[in-house]
């Protein structure tokens, strides 16, 4: 028994300095490239937050994708891509409302940069309501603890980064939060 937990740990060591690696070249221009070229981030799409905060093992890997994708949103060419990856909102909406603290924010935080991008961001917000309602979710439904009160924060950024220079994301947010 004490084999199998030394391979689970040193397996998890190896996973963990893989995305590590992966999360700091994303950087690169180049590499962003490579990384579209070999279609890693198409596993992006079969990540069921659901499913995988169910064991260690599931929310241990849920976190190291979590991670690479958040420095993927900060740049714009690595927004592009990530619009480009099937699903990606949903899964954020799921991180968000399913899992821990930790892998909430950081897809809240992932969501507040898709938001940043002037040309997709429309596309995110109107393709379907689920980005805006989870937005209101939050504004609405929020404890006033330290967790909730750093979701605020960056709902407010997200929404504030969404209206900026877009009258269409502007009206719609308007009408959505009255209701």
């Amino acid at each position: 028994m004490g084999n199998k937990q030394g391979t689970s740990t040193h397996q998890e060591d190896i996973y963990r300095l893989i995305f590590q690696l992966l999360a700091n070249i994303v950087w690169a221009p180049e590499t962003r490239s490579f990384l579209l070229k070999s279609k890693i981030l198409n596993h992006i799409s079969e990540l069921n937050p659901r499913t995988l905060i169910k064991s260690r093992r599931g929310h241990f890997i849920l976190t190291l994708w979590l991670q690479l994708i958040l420095n993927i949103s900060f740049t714009k060419d690595g927004q592009h891509i990530l619009f480009n990856q099937p699903n990606l909102p949903t899964i954020l909406i799921n991180c968000i409302n399913h899992c821990k603290p930790d892998n909430r924010d950081t897809a809240l935080v992932i969501l507040r940069n898709l938001c940043t991008h002037s040309i997709l961001k429309s596309k995110l917000l109107t393709a379907n309501f689920n980005v805006i309602n989870c937005f209101r979710d939050i504004l609405l439904d929020s404890h006033l603890d330290t967790n909730s009160l750093y979701s605020i924060r960056v709902v407010l950024s997200a929404i504030e980064a969404a209206i900026h220079n877009s009258k269409k994301v502007s009206s719609i947010s308007l009408f959505w939060f009255s209701l």
